[in-house]
């Protein structure tokens, strides 16, 4: 059962009720999505109205200034630096005033009824996002007076989450391909694009800061600081360099302001550019009145990393950059890139463990794939083609030709982002739909293979196919083909086993 302050507890329930959910249970997939979403809002309401009784800007400084910094492996930790962030994208739609009292008077002040709320809107999202990605009935949602809990009802989904959830804890989301040129092209692009306002930011966050508490430095550290040696950490005040350039896109496209202060979909889309801290590092407060803009050494940094490898990898930039033509052909020219060193990275694998392979593959034989018609049961489909294939592989041991697609996709860390991938594959002329076509031709033309590679005894082998992907995709515990991060993907083809990348587990 869920704990939630009494007062959380009681609201929800009711607006819940009010909202026509006047059922205990809900089972099926439609009554469970719209049950979840309507909790999620529900909560969402009540935590944004807890933090709009924040008055001070006191309450909301100490919240920027100790996001700064801290143990990020730390579960505690990361649950309270999420905390902050939701604070991070209300706070451009409070009013604050130096003559308000302080909701949290000292450091050790309690937030651990914030905590809770939070926490339980984190839980939802995380169960809604899973429930979206697979899509079908698997779960039971019971929802009493006392409370609500949640369980999945399908053992198969249960273990495979289970499975997943502890290979993304021992790393599975980090990228295998190398990529430390994607942040240097990014920095160069963004140094050359956007100069000297650029420059002035970047000054005023690392030489001239807003507040500063020196109360844990050493004597060492101390000395340092005093001749410059190292940043100063705290809030930094961008103020003056915001309203001297109101129109300047780069800060435009930096900014948190009103416009971005929406926690429900912050929370429903994490990896929307326009609603969250991660993404936009310069925060707007009001004081008395007076529009603020504030950020800190971390939050930026934050920031910059996520817009170069998260956004930038990805031919993705914020929406007040799209129109700045060299950073638009820069972030093409880094993402054809990427995906070149991906597939360079399989290549270098096959070439190591000496299978029989074909790398971006356009005809057999001199008879073309690339234009070649899409026909799935004697029908033709209009304006679809088979187009490139990354690789086929020919593995010897279990008689296998495999179709394979590699694809660069950007790493997904929130389980409200695993829809997003989900849909990427199984939506109509998705990358299933395209791989599927891909096999098709291979097995249609497979004595076109057979002459290219000189072997006839390959006539008699399947055909399937699979993904290579440069991490783990949550989607794949359901996929209609295997899913394999590039590091697993010779173990796959030896052992078909196409979960080879989660741990074993006993349930």
């Amino acid at each position: 059962m869920v704990s939630l302050p009494a007062n959380c507890l009681s609201y929800c329930i009711s607006e819940f009720r009010i909202a026509g959910f006047n059922k205990i249970e809900y089972i099926t997939f439609d009554e469970i999505r719209s049950a979840l979403l309507k909790l999620i809002e529900i909560q969402c309401n009540y935590f944004s109205s807890e933090v709009s009784k924040m008055k001070c800007p006191r309450d909301i400084i100490a919240f920027i200034i100790r996001y700064e910094g801290g143990n990020k492996t730390d579960a505690g930790e990361i649950s309270f630096k999420k905390l902050c962030k939701s604070i991070f994208t209300l706070a451009p739609s409070l009013r604050l005033s130096t003559l308000a009292d302080s909701i949290f008077p000292d450091n050790n002040a309690d937030i651990s009824e914030l905590m809770l709320i939070h926490d339980s809107i984190q839980e939802l999202a995380q169960f809604y996002g899973l429930l979206l990605t697979v899509k079908r009935d698997i779960a039971r949602l019971v929802v009493s007076d006392e409370g609500w809990y949640l369980e999945i009802t399908d053992e198969e989904i249960f273990e495979r989450n289970v499975r997943a959830q502890i290979a993304m804890k021992n790393g599975a989301l980090q990228k295998y391909c190398e990529d430390g040129f994607v942040v240097e092209s990014f920095i160069d692009t963004y140094r050359k694009v956007f100069g000297t306002s650029e420059d002035l930011v970047y000054q005023q966050i690392y030489s001239r800061p807003f507040f500063y508490n020196a109360n844990d430095l050493t004597e060492t550290q101390f000395v340092r600081l005093a001749n410059g040696e190292i940043p100063q950490k705290g809030i930094v005040d961008l103020t003056d360099i915001v309203i001297n350039q109101k129109t300047n896109a780069y800060l435009r496209g930096l900014i948190l302001d009103e416009e971005n202060s929406d926690l429900l979909l912050s929370i429903l889309k994490p990896h929307n550019r326009n609603f969250r801290s991660r993404f936009r590092p310069i925060i707007k407060i009001n004081i008395d009145g007076e529009d603020k803009y504030v950020t800190t050494q971390d939050i930026y940094y934050e920031a910059i990393v996520q817009l170069a490898s998260g956004q930038y990898a990805h031919n993705e930039l914020p929406d007040e950059w799209t129109n700045i033509k060299e950073f638009k052909n820069a972030a093409k020219d880094i993402f054809k890139k990427h995906s070149k060193f991906l597939e360079d990275n399989v290549e270098s694998i096959l070439k190591a463990e000496k299978y029989c392979y074909k790398r971006n593959v356009t005809s057999l034989s001199s008879v073309p794939c690339v234009k070649a018609p899409v026909i799935i049961n004697g029908q033709r489909l209009p304006k679809k083609t088979v187009g490139e294939i990354d690789f086929i592989i020919v593995d010897d041991a279990s008689k296998t030709i495999y179709v394979v697609d590699a694809k660069y996709l950007k790493p997904t860390f929130f389980y409200m982002s695993f829809p997003t991938d989900a849909e990427k594959f199984r939506e109509e002329n998705g990358y299933e739909f395209k791989l599927s076509n891909k096999i098709r031709w291979v097995a249609d033309n497979i004595l076109l293979l057979s002459r290219q590679l000189k072997r006839k005894d390959i006539l008699e082998y399947n055909v399937e196919g699979f993904f290579i992907t440069d991490n783990l995709v949550f989607y794949s515990i359901i996929s209609k083909y295997p899913i394999i991060p590039i590091s697993n993907f010779i173990e796959y083809i030896s052992t078909r086993d196409r979960f080879c990348f989660l741990p074993k587990i006993s349930i």
